[in-house]
């Protein structure tokens, strides 16, 4: 006869025998441990709160980033360099939530995996290569951005450069989580009554060799990740309100300003960017940073101690839903601190169709104003004119610099469409 305590001990799993005596009159009866752990697997209701949050979630992320795709793919405007990295971050955000948060949910609730064998192998893997894409798409966006900003002239990232690296970034992720589909093992008790609810998916390696792996991932795809591009962006932040870049006078409709340079409106919007950009790290480490330190805890005697805590499994949940966090507030952060974002998904939600015009500004001042790309004989700039808007004339000609656009355009904002 089987007992409940050689049911725990063979499968190495958190049972709550105060519970368990308390339900049954005895759980030495294999019937009894099945009805037990019946008991044991059915949420309880912090954990149906949780659950009500993760769905929560799950629904704006997953419509949120694809969103964000949308809009950045329809508009020709909108796919600048950054924008199309962003769309891949997004890309992986929805991917995360649609791939990581039902699964992680369901064994965080349970402490048991349903799904079989191959979905074991298959679910860690892509879980990783998501993750790992997010973060090699927050560093070439660093990247890109000290390029563009502090280093202009060797800045040559055309679309297509864009492209190729977005791929490298997917086959390199795909290739550092490519061991999960050899280590990841479904194990489940050798008793047949309870195969279906004592299984777990986890790392098939000793103690040793899964502590130097969790450590190896969390150094690759957390610590070195965030300082490299803590540095980048501490570099490019000293260049922006330190620096000014020079340029052409832009004539400006505020009453308060007058005149400013095309330098000034250029490092307002890049400051913008900048922003925007160092929030989304920012929160990308914030929210990662449990799932983290958790990860690495678990390896050591520390966690040992609590292993039969209820509370445990509700710390894991929680830590993982600040990842799904992350990934559902990114096109929240886009919406709030990007003007052409912003507009684009009122134009969707609007149905309102706009025109697709590279060069299109609408102005937040008084009177509107609308710029339009002359060509003029000299191949390396264009000029520009104010068009009558509400029988009132702006005759001011500006002349713009076209040879720091990544794709042949003359952007305003500094060639940003953020």
């Amino acid at each position: 006869m089987v007992t409940l305590e050689e049911v725990n001990g063979e499968f190495n799993l958190t049972v709550d025998y105060n519970s368990c005596r308390q339900f049954c009159s005895a759980c030495d009866r294999i019937e009894d441990a099945v009805v037990c752990l019946e008991s044991y697997i059915f949420p309880t209701p912090l954990e149906w709160f949780l659950i009500c949050l993760h769905l929560g979630l799950f629904t704006i992320g997953v419509v949120g980033n694809i969103l964000v795709c949308f809009v950045v793919l329809r508009s020709k405007h909108m796919q600048t360099v950054t924008n199309l990295f962003i769309v891949n971050l997004a890309f992986a955000d929805a991917v995360v939530l649609v791939v990581c948060s039902p699964p992680s949910v369901l064994q965080s609730v349970t402490e048991t995996w349903f799904m079989g064998d191959i979905m074991c192998k298959m679910v860690i893997f892509l879980q990783t290569t998501v993750v790992s894409v997010s973060v090699l798409t927050l560093c070439a966006i660093a990247v890109e951005r000290y390029f563009a900003i502090c280093r202009p002239l060797k800045s040559r990232i055309t679309l297509r450069k864009v492209t190729v690296t977005v791929l490298i970034i997917w086959v390199i992720s795909a290739a550092m989580a490519s061991p999960n589909l050899n280590n990841y093992v479904l194990e489940m008790f050798r008793t047949p009554e309870l195969s279906s609810f004592l299984k777990r998916c986890h790392l098939g390696m000793d103690n040793q060799m899964e502590a130097v792996y969790t450590l190896f991932l969390v150094t690759l795809l957390y610590i070195v990740p965030m300082v490299i591009i803590g540095i980048f962006y501490l570099i490019i932040s000293h260049h922006l309100w330190n620096v000014r870049v020079p340029g052409s006078v832009v004539r400006n409709t505020t009453y308060e300003s007058g005149y400013r340079t095309h330098a000034e409106v250029q490092l307002a919007s890049r400051k913008k960017v900048a922003k925007m950009l160092i929030a989304i790290v920012l929160l990308f480490a914030a929210c990662y940073f449990p799932i983290n330190c958790l990860f690495i805890i678990r390896q050591t005697a520390i966690m040992d101690q609590y292993t039969e805590s209820p509370i445990i499994p509700i710390v894991f949940m929680f830590a993982h839903w600040l990842c799904y966090f992350n990934s559902a507030m990114n096109p929240l952060i886009y919406n709030f601190m990007s003007v052409k974002f912003k507009k684009e998904f009122r134009n969707v939600f609007s149905c309102h169709k706009r025109q697709n015009t590279p060069l299109h500004q609408e102005s937040t001042w008084f009177h509107s104003t609308r710029m339009v790309r002359q060509p003029t004989n000299n191949s390396n700039h264009s000029s520009c004119r104010m068009l009558r808007v509400h029988e009132v004339t702006y005759p001011a000609l500006c002349e713009l610099s076209s040879h720091h656009s990544t794709d042949g355009e003359i952007k305003l904002n500094g060639g940003q469409s953020v």
